[in-house]
């Protein structure tokens, strides 16, 4: 999921050319970030709400970028929730999946056990289990 924000650059005034612009500038960075990292599957980007006829501008161009691409991608267009949804397919790891590996201590999960745990699981439980807690 890509969220596509304004920054500070509206000053006062919602300006629909400034949302537009905003709007293919993200478009042509999501175009390359999903070549550069690799990305497959089901991507949606929540590009800021515009009028219908700007909407058509975006959809237009970000078809055009994504025709480059030499892996099948497909836009399908505008959601109920207002989302452009795109597939892309994939062919290969993900660019993070090809340069990370699963940490040795954690197997991949991102939790360790604590040194209380160790005791809980050989049986020695001594009221470890709600200390702390009265």
């Amino acid at each position: 999921v890509v969220d596509v924000n304004t920054g500070k650059c509206i000053g006062k005034r919602n300006n629909p050319d400034t949302f537009l612009q905003i709007n293919l500038e993200a478009a042509k960075e999501l175009a390359v970030q999903m070549r550069l990292r690799n990305l497959s599957g089901i991507i949606l980007v929540d590009f800021i709400n515009m009028e219908d006829a700007n909407n058509r501008i975006l959809l237009a161009e970000l078809e055009k970028l994504i025709q480059r691409d030499a892996v099948k991608t497909v836009l399908h267009g505008i959601t109920a929730l207002g989302l452009v949804e795109i597939t892309r397919k994939k062919i290969r790891k993900p660019l993070h999946e090809q340069l990370l590996t699963a940490c040795t201590v954690c197997h991949g999960t991102g939790k360790v056990n604590l040194k209380n745990m160790e005791d809980i699981q050989n049986g020695k439980e001594k009221n470890i289990i709600g200390s702390g807690f009265e």
